[in-house]
């Protein structure tokens, strides 16, 4: 019999990206879950540090970008983040529940 199983990544993957007024938003991805989903953490403006979750990855055959359910888990917001395939920016949009500013972010890289 198969089980699902989830891991805890010993050193938390981050992310760090900048909008258009070059303000830094930093994900730290620390949980990989089943399906497909990842817990971690987001900072941007007013959050720190906000205990998140990204679920349902929807593919775009156009571009294979993914389009995910992007949530707080104490559930203060759930709108949808589009990553494109190379994660050179992502777009938040469509938000269903609370405040996350509707921007796109632009990777850093060193």
């Amino acid at each position: 019999m198969a089980t699902a199983e989830t891991s805890t990544v010993t050193t938390p993957t981050k992310r760090v990206y900048l909008d258009d007024d070059d303000v830094r938003m930093t994900f730290n991805w620390i949980r990989p879950m089943p399906h497909g989903g990842y817990l971690g953490e987001v900072s941007y403006g007013s959050f720190v540090k906000k205990p998140i979750q990204v679920f349902d990855a929807q593919i775009d055959p156009a571009d294979q970008s993914k389009t995910w359910q992007f949530q707080a888990q104490d559930g203060a917001f759930l709108l949808k983040m589009k990553v494109l395939s190379d994660q050179s920016s992502i777009t938040f949009l469509d938000l269903k529940k609370g405040t996350f500013p509707l921007v796109t972010v632009y990777a850093r890289f060193p």
